[in-house]
């Protein structure tokens, strides 16, 4: 399976500010997230959705690794962090944050919830002359 998490371009963003950040993640699904380089030198941030609120916690570079906070659980590097937490909440770490990063803020719209939806759309636009629908396909 070929998760956005593995494409940083989903989800890592450079250099944006803590308002910019909250700008882009307004009104997203919970666990729609982004990671951020911080105002703090050498840190990043990582901003995520929480019950319809943007929320922010630092991630720490140490020579162990990436992590959120000490007793730090580091991992090799962000990539692997945010593949982690996809999996396990961050309440772990800040009890607020009871979420997993779910959603890349860049993850490509994927339209694979209905595998037929092109030949939906299609059926919607194809009228018959007499204005009848065409006949469905077999699934």
């Amino acid at each position: 399976m070929n998760l956005p998490h593995q494409d940083e371009e989903s989800w890592f963003v450079g250099e944006l500010s803590r308002t910019q950040a909250e700008e882009m993640l307004q009104g997203k699904a919970p666990g729609t997230f982004l990671i951020r380089e911080s105002s703090k030198q050498g840190c990043y941030a990582c901003s995520v959705v929480v019950n319809e609120e943007v929320k922010h916690c630092m991630i720490y570079s140490t020579a162990l690794g990436y992590g959120f906070a000490e007793p730090y659980d580091a991992h090799c590097s962000l990539k692997d962090l945010v593949l982690h937490y996809r999996l396990h909440s961050l309440a772990q770490h800040n009890d607020a944050l009871d979420v997993r990063l779910s959603h890349p803020v860049h993850a490509k719209a994927a339209d694979n919830k209905n595998p037929h939806t092109e030949e939906l759309k299609l059926l919607k636009t194809s009228k018959h002359p007499a204005g009848l629908l065409p006949a469905a396909p077999e699934m």
